[in-house]
């Protein structure tokens, strides 16, 4: 079994054992003021940057392996304040990216797959476009069990980037689409012995 195939396996088997809830504040709760309504100030660069870095160190630097949903959530808040802020800054396509992966493991994969659209299209360049692209068909079709969403994602990216590292895999996904992984693997297993 290819690498690639073994990861996305492996990807499949966290996102299932992964068990967080949404503690993300809904719209109308982070929206939601009193009387005393405060201004927020804007935040320059530097120190959205600096907040990053601390929010970020606290979540990947902790001693435990567990994932901690709520410092997962600030890292979130610090990437959006720093792409609504900064959306043309270099650093914003990769702090989307990095949200994305994060919503996904908060099992938040509607906030993904919208994030990893963001991405293709605001910023066509960036390098992991590609991966956003795969990584959205996979989520469709994995975590959201939208297979007709994942088959035009993964379509989608055949067709823009054909010769890509993922376009194998993306093949592979595409013709197993909707198919149960322990499917996949007899299969393998089966065509390994002939």
């Amino acid at each position: 079994m290819k690498l690639s195939h073994i990861l996305i396996l492996m990807l499949l088997v966290f996102s299932a054992c992964t068990n967080t809830t949404d503690t993300t504040p809904t719209t109308s709760q982070a929206n939601n003021t009193t009387e005393n309504t405060q201004v927020i100030k804007p935040i320059d660069r530097a120190s959205l940057t600096q907040e990053i870095n601390k929010v970020e160190n606290e979540l990947y630097n902790s001693k435990s392996f567990s994932f901690n949903a709520q410092k997962a959530n600030a890292v979130v808040a610090a990437y959006s304040q720093f792409t609504s802020a900064y959306p043309q800054d270099a650093k914003t396509p990769e702090y989307l990216f990095k949200s994305a992966e994060i919503y996904r493991s908060l099992k938040q994969y509607q906030k993904a797959v919208t994030t990893y659209q963001t991405i293709c299209d605001k910023y066509p360049d960036f390098e992991k476009k590609p991966h956003s692209l795969f990584l959205m068909g996979f989520s469709y079709e994995n975590d959201l069990k939208n297979l007709d969403e994942a088959k035009k994602a993964y379509q989608t990216f055949l067709d823009k980037h054909p010769s890509h590292e993922l376009a194998k895999d993306v093949t592979f996904s595409l013709s197993n689409l909707g198919r149960a992984p322990e499917d996949i693997i007899k299969e393998f297993e089966k065509n390994k012995k002939k």
